[in-house]
């Protein structure tokens, strides 16, 4: 299974199906939210914060309690504009920060810029 940063799929983050109801939905992000929670995962708190903001946001967009309701029913022009509300960016400024943390002489912010590629899913 792939980590939850891993993948622009929000029901593949927390392992569901795209049929699941809100129960499951629930019971998913519970589980992995245990799993991913920095405080669970010590020595490895950064990495595990990345997955665990990956898992709640699933979470948040699924269950309806975010912002936008219906986000699987979304165009791929729909998904772009709701990622530049939501971030405040375009994906063109959005690629140009992942190139340039992935181009970093800090191991760190490399790591940084790869967790981004994976959660924004390679579209650029």
């Amino acid at each position: 299974m792939k980590k939850p940063s891993e993948t622009d799929d929000y029901y593949e983050r927390l392992g569901i199906s795209k049929n699941a109801s809100l129960d499951e939905i629930k019971g998913a992000y519970r589980k992995l939210a245990m799993v991913y929670h920095p405080d669970k995962n010590p020595g490895k708190e950064n990495e595990s914060k990345l997955e665990f903001i990956a898992v709640g946001e699933a979470y948040e967009l699924l269950s309806g309690k975010g912002e936008n309701k219906n986000y699987q029913n979304l165009n791929s022009e729909e998904k772009f504009d709701y990622f530049q509300k939501l971030f405040g960016i375009t994906f063109e400024d959005m690629a140009r920060i992942t190139k340039m943390l992935s181009e970093s002489d800090d191991e760190r912010v490399r790591y940084l810029g790869k967790i981004l590629k994976r959660t924004i899913g390679g579209l650029f």
